[in-house]
């Protein structure tokens, strides 16, 4: 009879999990994003696992791109798309500090792809420290995504 407890309680338990945590189930984190075209704002919930429908997500580096005056280095910016969402990416920097850009200008992230190479560069006068610089991915439908891309310069 114990034996038999256990298994409904434990087939329940495993059932409520699996509807509960699947990528289309709301319930996690609430949150506010206005839409940049219509200025609407709209509260929505982010599923448990997975990210909401017709949404996307940028990646940048977990560690600063290390640059000295005068350097250039490559860095990955990736993409993660939600489902229902497939559109291209056209992507913006901000807060860039004096003496580093960022090439291509205004790269573009396009259907189909999950990433693209940045070249980042020092200039020889370039200001010296540790730097966010903001990315902000806008797509042509939709909410627009952000994320910080550290950089470090050091003097040559």
């Amino acid at each position: 009879m114990m034996m038999k407890r256990f298994s409904v309680v434990f087939c329940v338990s495993i059932l409520g999990f699996a509807t509960g945590c699947n990528p289309g189930t709301t319930g996690g984190e609430t949150t506010k994003t206005t839409d940049p075209q219509t200025g609407t704002t709209v509260t929505s919930k982010k599923p448990f696992i997975g990210m909401p429908s017709g949404t996307f997500e940028l990646s940048t580096p977990v560690m600063a791109s290390s640059l000295k005056q005068g350097e250039s280095k490559e860095s990955t910016l990736t993409i993660s798309r939600g489902e229902n969402f497939s559109g291209d990416v056209a992507i913006k920097f901000a807060e860039i500090p004096m003496g580093v850009s960022i090439k291509p200008v205004a790269p573009e992230i396009k259907h189909g792809d999950d990433s693209v190479v940045l070249t980042v560069s020092a200039a020889e006068d370039a200001a010296l420290g540790d730097f966010s610089i903001q990315v902000i991915g806008h797509p042509a439908k939709g909410t627009d995504s952000t994320n910080k891309l550290k950089v470090s310069i050091a003097k040559k």
